[in-house]
């Protein structure tokens, strides 16, 4: 359009007056023809790069909702696991507190076992020296040996007797030393 306006322009200007008129006219109305297009086109362009910045930011805005949702659902997922944890967490301190509990009662017991163990072993102790005592007198009084044997015999049994006991409060002594160290490493595990 710029360029028929100007040809018609130049043409009109190597004419008479009435025509460079004319001319000047047709320059006129072509330059504001041709601003008034080009400002269409630049409100146009102005228009689309605004629509595309939008429709970028609604996206962009889109994508941000559709991340915090699924933030959202992963927090409730972390909130639910960590509150699962603590209630575990709970249950792990109480049994702890009460594994505590019988791992205490269990030394008590074994503390006791122990005492009657040593006053056993002073039993066995007495017995030996009664026993000693016994065969000194005998030998000493010429006592009827026959009278000794039985009483060796019932000293010797009741000293089996006493091994026996003192055996059986040994395997028991070191069966609760056993199950307490077993209890010390759940405890520590």
């Amino acid at each position: 359009m710029l360029i028929v306006g100007s040809v018609l322009a130049v043409l009109l200007s190597l004419g008479p007056v009435t025509m460079v008129r004319l001319g000047v006219v047709v320059v006129v109305v072509t330059a504001i023809v041709v601003c008034s297009a080009a400002w269409r086109e630049v409100a146009n362009v102005r228009r689309r790069a605004e629509k595309r910045a939008g429709d970028a930011l609604a996206q962009h805005g889109e994508k941000l909702r559709e991340e915090r949702r699924r933030h959202v659902a992963v927090m409730g997922v972390l909130s639910d696991r960590a509150e699962g944890l603590r209630v575990q967490a709970d249950r792990a301190a109480g049994r702890a507190a009460a594994l505590a509990a019988v791992n205490a009662g269990l030394r008590d017991e074994v503390a006791e076992v122990r005492t009657e163990n040593a006053m056993l072993g002073e039993l066995i102790l007495d017995a030996r020296h009664d026993r000693d005592l016994a065969r000194a007198e005998a030998s000493e009084l010429g006592a009827d040996n026959d009278e000794l044997r039985s009483e060796r015999d019932g000293l010797l049994a009741e000293n089996a007797e006493l091994r026996l006991v003192n055996h059986q409060l040994e395997v028991e002594l070191m069966t609760r030393d056993q199950v307490a160290d077993v209890v010390e490493l759940r405890r520590r595990a």
